[in-house]
């Protein structure tokens, strides 16, 4: 199976087990390292790994560099890549193992707020960013009022939440299609919202995948 359609099938599976058990990581950035271990069991032993200069590389990769600091102040980096093989690197670096090609870019958010979802969608349409697929992995978790199951949770009330009219219409905001699919998933222990899970492409309305 072709890469990006790996990491797609890969997301999908990760965002429907993440709606039957959303407590299996605390933070967002465990859910990175269990969406990395994910993938990588899910690629055959044979193509986990790649060679690039002499060395050893695995094709997954979390905090991959950007390819420039994509119009901030300072250098950004992917929450997770996957690299496109036979290795290659992007246009003459120093350091060519920074700047190797992409096959898909993922960046994650757990209860994110609006912001975040559009600096994801900026840094991902960016002029510089080379992928063949973009996706976001944007997840909530909700549990009642004075009988959260963590203190992380929201509450079905909390202004941070983004519902997904409001994370589409800031993808299509854009003005053409930035190629990127983003899977918003909901875990509503509340019951007010419901468990959900959508699938999101720029100019097309929203596909519920449950």
């Amino acid at each position: 199976m072709e890469m990006g359609r790996l990491v797609e099938r890969a997301a999908e599976g990760f965002c429907k087990q993440f709606l039957r058990s959303p407590y299996l990581c605390y933070t967002e950035h465990g859910l990175q390292a269990l969406f990395f271990y994910d993938l990588m069991s899910m690629l055959p032993e044979g193509r986990r790994f790649s060679e690039w200069k002499g060395k050893k590389v695995c094709v997954v990769q979390r905090q991959y560099r950007t390819p420039d600091n994509l119009g901030r102040s300072t250098a950004q980096h992917w929450d997770l890549v996957a690299l496109r093989t036979p290795l290659e690197s992007l246009p003459p670096r120093k350091a060519s193992y920074d700047f190797l090609g992409l096959s898909a870019i993922v960046e994650f958010g757990l209860n994110p707020v609006r912001e975040h979802l559009a600096d994801d969608i900026d840094r991902l349409a960016h002029g510089s960013v080379s992928a063949d697929r973009k996706f976001i992995i944007h997840l909530y978790r909700l549990s009642a009022p004075g009988k959260r199951f963590s203190e992380r949770d929201l509450t079905p009330k909390s202004s941070q939440i983004v519902k997904v009219k409001q994370a589409q219409e800031c993808l299509d905001a854009r003005r053409k299609d930035p190629g990127i699919t983003i899977f918003y998933g909901m875990s509503d222990l509340t019951g007010v919202f419901g468990s959900q899970l959508w699938r999101l492409e720029w100019g097309l309305p929203p596909t519920s995948l449950i």
